[in-house]
């Protein structure tokens, strides 16, 4: 297989496995973002409870006011970012792996076309240098 093939293989996989890592570092930071904002409402609804000593029912109301969402409602939302977060890891991984698999191959071509060179040469410094001469 030609080199500037195996080069631009390498090149395209790289791409991939730098995009998919930041999709994946991307979903375990929004994943980090909803639970952290899940909270910072249940300590401000937690704050606003003991500040005020409303009822459980104005606690409900003060809930859909302050957060907008029910609690299994950001529990939800964080489980699905926990879930994409896990598909993206594993589409990364197998990039990855795919990745260093392409860069052993591609070493491996570079390394295969080098060493007739570099034997060639060997040969040639061994001649030069021997101790049996033709003429003798």
């Amino acid at each position: 297989m030609p080199r500037s093939i195996v080069g631009q293989a390498l090149i395209a996989k790289e791409a991939d496995c730098e995009y998919k890592r930041l999709s994946t570092l991307a979903m375990a930071w929004a994943a980090e973002a909803r639970a952290q904002d899940k909270q910072l409402h249940e300590m401000l609804i937690e704050e606003e409870l003991a500040k005020y000593a409303v009822s459980a029912a104005e606690a409900s109301i003060l809930r859909r006011v302050l957060v907008g969402r029910s609690v299994e409602e950001l529990d939800a939302d964080v489980d699905f970012c926990v879930g994409a977060y896990s598909h993206d890891f594993q589409s990364f991984s197998v990039a990855d792996s795919t990745l260093n698999q392409i860069e052993g191959a591609a070493s491996c071509l570079s390394k295969s076309k080098e060493e007739p060179r570099a034997e060639s040469s060997h040969l040639e410094d061994d001649s030069a240098s021997s101790d049996f001469d033709i003429n003798d």
